[in-house]
């Protein structure tokens, strides 16, 4: 009990952000390396990495296909922006809290983009800076 206390205070209840290698090591130490157990760990460490390098390299080090896949259906939308690829049509839920950090860091990615294309030169036409162009609310599309 004691070692799963500490994973979810390594977790929840910090601004707490590591690497890979210290994800494997927390994960070791707290019993989460068993095959029962990875998926469930993987995904609550995840959204701690300090990059998305780190989040893949995670990912291939410590889960199998099938465990990816898993992981996949476990995270929902918070799949693909914590592995670096933000580009999909999302249907999020934000009473859900998995939705609310799908929402937060497609913001974040959209923001570090948005400043990236900022500081290049020689663009040419208006881009639209815009992380959510249609929205579906209350059961009707809404244009931001």
């Amino acid at each position: 009990m004691q070692q799963a206390e500490l994973l979810n205070a390594a977790v929840h209840e910090t601004e707490i952000r590591m690497t890979a290698a210290q994800a494997i090591v927390l994960m070791e130490s707290c019993g989460d390396m068993h095959e029962t157990k990875r998926v469930g760990a993987v995904a609550k460490v995840l959204p701690q990495l300090t990059s998305v390098k780190e989040a893949q390299n995670l990912v291939k080090r410590v889960l199998s296909t099938s465990e990816r896949f898993s992981l996949r259906i476990r995270l929902g939308a918070l799949y693909f922006p914590l592995l670096g690829l933000p580009t999909n049509h999302y249907a999020l839920d934000l009473s859900k809290q998995i939705d609310r950090q799908a929402l937060i860091k497609l913001a974040e990615v959209a923001q570090a983009e948005k400043q990236f294309s900022k500081s290049r030169s020689g663009r040419g036409g208006k881009p639209v800076w815009l992380i959510l162009r249609y929205v579906f609310i209350d059961s009707e599309y809404a244009i931001f």
